[in-house]
């Protein structure tokens, strides 16, 4: 008797082991048919977008040169420089003179109440007042291009002494910083010119 109920049981095992393997095997097959419906989509896509780039480059060789958009124009597509004769291109285009540029360090935004460097915040305009989006801590080189001599007055005590001035550095990030917060030399000497 236990030796008959120990082969139903087997018996039982080994049919819930075939089942299962059963169900398992034709989950892997619609996995892999499902699989391959993807791999065969992916592949009409791509020969779908292949032939459209072939298509658009068919009917953009058969307009006329006036009709055909540059490729840096096209949103997207590649841009590609047109191939030009060095030398043509140095007789016929005049170049533009790189500015000449002063290099000056942000000097003189110690505050004592304050126990620390400031720094100096840039501006739009010399003559204007507003806040450009940008600063300048203490120590940072500044390249000036030119200065404006009529600008607003500015005016601060730094290590005990007043210094003011209406002289403004224009700086080749386009803003202006008030000379005061500069070491450029002041007078006379290698000065940038009048903007």
């Amino acid at each position: 008797m236990w030796r008959q109920f120990r082969l139903g049981w087997m018996r039982h095992v080994a049919h819930m082991v075939v089942a299962r393997l059963r169900r398992l095997s034709r989950r892997l097959r619609q996995w892999v048919s499902n699989h391959q419906r993807q791999t065969t989509l992916i592949g009409v896509a791509s020969l779908l977008v292949a032939a459209t780039a072939l298509l658009n480059d068919v009917r953009s060789a058969s307009r006329s040169p006036a009709d055909r958009v540059p490729g840096a124009v096209v949103a997207g597509g590649p841009t590609e420089t047109p191939k030009t004769d060095p030398g043509a291109a140095a007789s016929t285009t005049p170049k533009s003179p790189v500015p000449k540029t002063w290099p000056a360090k942000i000097v003189n935004t110690y505050s004592e109440e304050q126990r620390r460097f400031r720094g100096v915040v840039a501006a739009r305009s010399p003559y204007i007042p507003g806040r450009a989006d940008r600063g300048y801590p203490e120590g940072t080189v500044i390249y000036v291009i030119c200065q404006a001599h009529d600008g607003r007055l500015v005016a601060d005590e730094v290590s005990g002494r007043q210094l003011s001035s209406t002289i403004w550095n224009r700086t080749t990030d386009d803003v202006w910083v008030p000379d005061i917060y500069s070491d450029l030399p002041k007078g006379t000497g290698d000065l940038p010119p009048k903007c």
